[in-house]
């Protein structure tokens, strides 16, 4: 999953309102997980993942190649409760 907040709109809650839609969709497909990857360094990923429930769940070390720098990729996890 990705989300894309042109920078003037940030900060604005926009992020949360897209996450929790798409998150709701998918647990009303009957999801059971959902895993983000998202790339080190992202601290505005990071944290709206975090307040969406996620959990780390490890880091995929070098695996990213950008701007001429090898990059982590940080896992994360949202388990639905069960019904």
């Amino acid at each position: 999953m990705s989300v894309y907040i042109k920078a003037e709109f940030r900060n604005q809650g926009i992020g949360k309102k897209l996450m929790d839609e798409i998150l709701a969709a998918g647990q009303k497909c009957g999801l059971h997980t959902i895993v983000s990857r998202i790339t080190e360094g992202n601290e505005a990923s990071i944290h709206l993942h975090r307040v969406a429930g996620f959990q780390d769940i490890g880091v995929m070390r070098e695996v990213g190649h950008k701007f001429d720098r090898l990059l982590d990729i940080r896992l994360m996890q949202l388990i639905y409760p069960a019904k």
